[in-house]
């Protein structure tokens, strides 16, 4: 469910929020189509020059919302101890696959995001954002923040990308920076968040690059 942006093939309707919430409507997609319209196939640009400029220091790394893998494999390459969470089983298969084609090792673990607190208290140094926030219905958007929050150690960076479209309905459901600071401006402060200049080609000027440092 990695960065739920542009549709593949035939325009869908909006689906309700509560189908969104459901694994059945994601394996939906993976079931449906041979490349689902989110997935580019490597990791986001933004995210990978991030990496690789050292602002998020190497350690045990969650990836909620994982899909086939991208960023888990970009992270792995840089020597992080990677965990991937999907709770469709077609992105978990599939990441597992890429990353054993490339060499790479990491832990997947087939969950709802909104329960990585209680599975993992404070077990994370940093959580990588692609957009899982964007697929999360609005009214379970404070679960999620919580969740984040809880997974990771004091001083842990929750980092990535915001998806921001002006669009209604959904998903990807539409994101403001007045929601993010609602839903995380109690919980981290703000080290980063700026419009990336190197996003892939279409999601130019609706992403948002960002480093946040938990309380």
């Amino acid at each position: 469910m990695t960065d739920p942006v542009l549709p593949h093939g035939p325009p869908r309707s909006d689906p309700p929020p509560g189908e969104a919430a459901a694994p059945a409507f994601w394996r939906g997609i993976y079931r449906g189509e041979e490349k689902p319209g989110w997935d580019k196939g490597a990791a986001a640009p933004p995210i990978a020059r991030l990496v690789a400029s050292g602002a998020v220091p190497r350690g045990k790394v969650a990836v909620p919302g994982c899909g086939f893998g991208w960023e888990a494999m970009l992270l792995a390459r840089h020597g992080f101890d990677v965990w991937g969470f999907d709770f469709a089983p077609e992105g978990i298969e599939g990441a597992r696959r890429n990353l054993a084609g490339e060499g790479l090792c990491a832990t997947f673990d087939l969950r709802d995001v909104l329960t990585l607190a209680d599975a993992y208290p404070g077990a994370f140094d940093a959580v990588c954002e692609h957009t899982c926030l964007a697929a999360i219905p609005p009214r379970n958007r404070e679960a999620y923040a919580r969740s984040i929050a809880g997974a990771l150690r004091s001083g842990g960076l929750y980092f990535g990308l915001f998806y921001f479209h002006g669009r209604t309905g959904g998903p990807p459901f539409d994101v403001t920076r007045a929601d993010v600071e609602a839903l995380f401006g109690g919980l981290f402060s703000f080290d980063r968040f700026e419009t990336p200049p190197d996003s892939f080609e279409g999601r130019r000027g609706n992403e948002r690059e960002f480093v946040f440092r938990k309380r």
